[in-house]
């Protein structure tokens, strides 16, 4: 079981709903209440939830990475369901492990009407294999068959999905920001695959 916050400003005209999903280990509500308190100002309503081992929801442990691309589906189905912002445009915003979800989930959702992706990467295994070769060297390449088996074995279709796929597969407004020296999340996993394929688009 998820938990999960609306936030909105009842004085403002809703706009649209931003459903935010957050940063690996951080909980959908720490750090973030700068941002939401900006948007919900300007009239929009956020829905924030903490992913599954995180904060106040469910789960002992996270998982893996496609544990958020799950937990984000899940979170928009739900929030579809709320009478406060029902009939409300749907757009969708992560940062880091939430820019990963946000863009990826673009194929079970392709009907949001905009993305704004912070940080994030093209695919689960980019991260990994990256993050691999930073500890382990060239040899982290050698891991990377049982990593991609043991994602597929655990988590399924959603192992296998891309942001480049999502993107392709929904017809919305994307934003990507990224920063070129990160070294958590280098660029070479995300703005760079992106940018290869639509430029300035």
């Amino acid at each position: 079981t998820l938990v999960g916050y609306l936030y909105e400003n009842p004085e403002v005209q809703k706009k649209a709903v931003v459903v935010f999903a957050h940063g690996f280990g951080a909980g959908g509500q720490r750090g973030y209440m700068d941002l939401f308190d900006y948007l919900a100002k300007r009239g929009y309503c956020v829905f924030a939830y903490d992913a599954t081992g995180n904060d106040e929801s469910e789960g002992e442990v996270i998982g893996g990475l496609p544990q958020g691309i799950i937990d984000l589906d899940y979170a928009i189905d739900y929030a579809y369901t709320l009478e406060e912002i029902s009939g409300l445009p749907f757009v969708l915003m992560g940062y880091s492990w939430g820019g990963l979800s946000v863009a990826n989930v673009l194929n079970y959702h392709p009907e949001v009407k905009a993305v704004v992706a912070v940080a994030g990467c093209n695919r689960t295994l980019d991260l990994i294999e990256y993050q691999g070769r930073e500890r382990a060297g060239k040899a982290a390449k050698l891991l990377m068959p049982f990593a991609a088996a043991y994602e597929w074995m655990k988590y399924g279709r959603y192992a296998g999905s891309t942001a480049m796929d999502g993107f392709a597969n929904s017809n919305c407004d994307v934003m990507i920001i990224h920063g070129a020296r990160d070294t958590v999340v280098p660029i070479s996993c995300g703005y760079e695959t992106y940018f290869e394929k639509y430029g300035e688009d």
